[in-house]
């Protein structure tokens, strides 16, 4: 049999993303020791009282006291000097025309005293990530100074070739979308589009572990293949007319990234935390682990969704 190729492209999609990484830890940490039925939000935006406009807080938690709903703001600051008084100071005045019951102020390398006690006068809860002598898991992961991180991106298709069985077919569908055709069985059943297919047959575990090996780490890896369709098996053409196809090839870009997570040791309220912080392909990946005594350990693994940016 023949072999008659036609060539569809793939479009590319591109995710810019920003990040915080000390206030995003902060978040998971909260959301990994809050109540059941507590929703954390991080970066929310909340309607200035006064103004009408909206006031980004880094961190807003909705729970309960009992019946009775509570809404709490934190403010997360990562500077390598202690948090001074005029931030604290800002946060109460930030906050008073928020729908906020609760304010927190979080800072990685603490407060100078006179802000700890202008937090107490306002009635702000100022906490920081303390360092830790001894953690409940010591002898467990105590000498590790980071975690390894594997990520592989699920490859994406660059070309697709229609293998079809007769070369008029090429007229007939040169330069059409990938997705907008439609793959049929021998017995009409549909079957999806082809790039839906090819979705399917790329995110196929055995697929993926074979990609992985071969893969080479930290860049893109250009790989080929083929799948061979059920013989008979169609697509129509604009005037409803069988093209037969029996496989499609194609180029894809797969990518396979290894990565050291830095570990930071702590305590966070009444909390054991050990947090490692890495990237997996620019996006920022926090994995925390958490003991409070007498309840279990708990793990969490996040990685940032990315966000738009503003153009």
């Amino acid at each position: 049999m023949r072999s008659v190729d036609l060539v569809l492209s793939i479009g590319d999609v591109s995710m810019p993303q920003r990040s915080n990484e000390f206030q995003d830890f902060i978040a998971l940490l909260e959301k990994q020791l809050a109540p059941s039925g507590t929703k954390v939000h991080a970066s929310q935006l909340l309607k200035d009282y006064r103004t009408g406009e909206n006031r980004e807080v880094d961190i807003y938690i909705e729970t309960k006291s009992g019946i009775h709903p509570i809404r709490i703001g934190i403010e997360v600051i990562d500077h390598k000097r202690p948090a001074s008084t005029p931030w604290i100071e800002s946060i109460s005045k930030k906050h008073e025309d928020l729908p906020i019951d609760k304010s927190i102020a979080v800072s990685r390398s603490g407060f100078y005293q006179p802000a700890l006690k202008k937090a107490e006068a306002l009635k702000i809860d100022a906490l920081t990530l303390e360092e830790a002598k001894e953690l409940d898991w010591k002898a467990k992961i105590d000498n590790l100074p980071s975690v390894r991180v594997e990520s592989f991106l699920l490859p994406y298709l660059t070309e697709v070739n229609v293998l079809f069985t007769d070369e008029r077919s090429i007229s007939e569908f040169k330069g059409c979308n990938v997705s907008t055709l439609i793959l049929h069985s021998p017995s009409g059943e549909p079957r999806g589009t082809l790039s839906s297919i090819f979705d399917k047959l790329l995110s196929d575990k055995d697929v993926v572990n074979s990609l992985w090996e071969k893969a080479f780490p930290n860049t893109a890896t250009a790989v080929e293949g083929k799948f061979p369709l059920e013989e008979g098996s169609y697509i129509l053409g604009s005037k409803g007319d069988r093209h037969t196809i029996y496989g499609i090839r194609f180029k894809a870009i797969c990518k396979k990234e290894i990565s050291e997570a830095r570990l930071q040791k702590g305590h966070y309220r009444d909390a054991a935390v050990v947090g490692a912080f890495g990237n997996s392909f620019g996006h920022p990946v926090s994995l925390v682990f958490t003991e409070t005594r007498g309840e279990d350990p708990r793990v969490t693994l996040q990685i940032k969704k990315p966000r738009k940016t503003k153009k």
